[in-house]
């Protein structure tokens, strides 16, 4: 499924006390854009998640990277960066 915003979204589901419970993982695309475009992107995009929904986020600016670490520490999240490729990373935010 793909949101207004364009970024896509799949779910995955699993069990809780009984219940099915379905977690979404949205991916967000900021290739080429320049801070604070895709630091607003993913505050955004974090503050509508539902906790335990995945953010996969890959950028190709080491500022972008820099920036959202600093800031993703504020918010309820927890998150991981790896370098998947020369001057690409990939960024995966869990909301808590």
């Amino acid at each position: 499924m793909t949101t207004p915003c364009g970024s896509k979204v799949s779910y995955r589901g699993f069990k809780t006390r009984g219940e099915a419970a379905a977690l979404a993982t949205h991916t967000l695309n900021v290739f080429g854009e320049m801070c604070p475009g895709p630091l607003l992107k993913a505050e955004a995009r974090v503050r509508e998640m539902a906790p335990g929904d995945t953010l996969v986020m890959e950028s190709d600016h080491s500022c972008t990277v820099r920036l959202l670490r600093e800031h993703l520490r504020r918010l309820p999240c927890r998150f991981r960066v790896e370098e998947v490729g020369f001057g690409v990373w990939r960024l995966t935010i869990e909301r808590r």
